[in-house]
């Protein structure tokens, strides 16, 4: 690393070493030069690239909102999500590589199948509606979110994407409208999972900032959005038709009883990278 990135680099963790660990500091110095300019970790590495006034000024503004414990995601308004470029707001949730996961475990048990109607049910930016689009054969994406400012920013990057999906405004806890134009083959969801006394333990950066609304469930019901997406799919897949879920891990064996009280088969538990429990797969029987 040339002497002016290690510099900047030195600045970064000592800004932020009160609010992160030197892991994150790093992470959002690499993140920032590679998202926000281009500049890859390797080409910093090598010292084949020199900082021009426009990353040093730009540098200050960042900074002085990471120390507000701002995500990185919503100041850049951008992520990357399974090598695919995202606009991101504080209207969405930041997609996390766990995330990624469960759209890898789709593609690849259904790689190889063409013409899928596929449903995404709260589907804030787009991530797995667009990433499955992008890598499944002539499938056909549509996605659910009870939020107008979400569906917004899921069509931005769709179109952004060039990928062509359906988006509708839809809330599964207040609605039970029935007339979509067809059933779906492969029905998937992250809902919200996580209880609200839980985010004691989250990081301001997360309970500040992202939209509660896509996180928390009431600690008495921790099940909600499970309940309400297996009684939607029971109705709205196709026979021997798949459904996926982003779990907690908490409540991980609780949601797999779930799904084989109602009437689903073949059912599939997943460790994310971090060997917790975080996927389930599961068929519907009737």
């Amino acid at each position: 690393m040339n002497q002016e990135f290690s510099k900047l680099k030195n600045h970064f963790h000592h800004s932020l070493s009160a609010i992160y660990d030197e892991r994150e500091i790093d992470a959002l110095f690499y993140g920032y030069l590679d998202e926000k300019w281009g500049v890859k970790k390797h080409i910093i590495s090598m010292g084949d690239f020199s900082l021009n006034d426009d990353i040093q000024d730009d540098v200050q503004r960042v900074l002085a909102r990471l120390m507000q414990k701002e995500p990185l995601q919503y100041i850049l308004q951008q992520t990357s999500f399974y090598g695919l470029p995202f606009h991101v707001t504080p209207s969405v949730l930041i997609p996390r590589p766990e995330t990624e996961e469960l759209v890898d475990l789709i593609i690849k048990e259904n790689g190889d199948r063409k013409d899928l109607h596929i449903l995404d049910i709260g589907t804030g930016s787009g991530a797995i509606a667009i990433a499955l689009s992008k890598n499944l054969i002539h499938c056909h994406i549509d996605a659910l979110d009870c939020s107008l400012d979400a569906l917004q920013i899921a069509k931005q990057n769709a179109d952004n994407l060039q990928v062509a999906a359906h988006f509708f405004l839809f809330d599964l806890l207040k609605e039970t409208q029935t007339d979509f134009p067809y059933p779906w083959d492969i029905i998937v969801s992250n809902p919200p999972y996580i209880p609200l006394s839980h985010q004691q333990f989250l990081h301001d950066n997360v309970v500040k900032y992202e939209p509660a609304t896509a996180l928390f469930v009431p600690d008495e019901d921790p099940l909600l959005f499970y309940r309400k997406i297996v009684a939607f799919a029971t109705h709205h897949l196709i026979h021997q038709g798949l459904l996926y879920f982003e779990t907690h891990e908490d409540f991980h064996a609780e949601i797999a009883s779930l799904l084989a009280e109602n009437g689903y088969a073949d059912i599939r538990s997943l460790k994310d990278i971090n060997g917790k429990d975080r996927m389930i797969g599961c068929r519907k029987k009737e």
